[in-house]
């Protein structure tokens, strides 16, 4: 039998709001849907935990990017910037507009927040999200810096066989919005 670990049973017994932000990483195709925009294996991974995750679910998933902040997974991406090109004044100004877009989807500080990446920027956001008073689960943190070992742990903790059937149901309406765009 699976256990819940200790974040996800205290997310459950205090019924609290539970959000979680994936980092870009990888490539990024732009003008497409921010879901759909970035590629990469571990962006991947780490949206399949997102959205199909075998503790908690999360209330709500949102993609961190370095240009435009918090992103929504249908939001149009036009481009984006990398990550590692932020400098710590870069990234205190981008963790503020985080908050900011946090507060204004209506998740305050009682909420549970689930950073999925790895990186300063990742460390620079759980720190300042809690020192105004969010509480951070950093899942990835301890697993090593090599991405094959964080993708193994994403999928050790994704519902594989909803994961799947997401992926699937993605990929027919993608195709019949390519055969209607071909008719027309």
């Amino acid at each position: 039998k699976r256990t819940l670990p200790n974040e996800a049973k205290e997310r459950q017994s205090m019924n609290s709001q539970n959000v979680v932000l994936v980092s870009t990483s990888g490539f990024n195709a732009p003008n497409h849907i921010a879901r759909y925009s970035f590629y990469g294996k571990l962006f991947s991974a780490a949206i399949s935990y997102a959205e199909h995750p075998k503790e908690a679910g999360f209330d709500e998933c949102f993609i961190l990017s370095a240009q435009h902040g918090l992103i929504e997974m249908g939001e149009l991406v036009k481009s984006d910037l990398a990550f590692r090109r932020m400098e710590l004044h870069d990234r205190m100004s981008w963790c503020r507009s985080v908050v900011k877009s946090l507060r204004e989807h209506g998740y305050h500080s009682s909420t549970f927040v689930t950073l999925v990446g790895t990186g300063p920027h990742i460390n620079t956001l759980a720190a300042y999200l809690r020192r105004v008073g969010y509480t951070i689960i950093v899942p990835l943190k301890g697993k090593g810096l090599k991405m094959e070992s964080q993708i193994s742990w994403l999928r050790e903790h994704t519902d594989t066989e909803a994961a799947l059937v997401g992926g699937l149901a993605r990929l027919v309406v993608r195709r019949l919005k390519l055969a209607a765009r071909s008719q027309l």
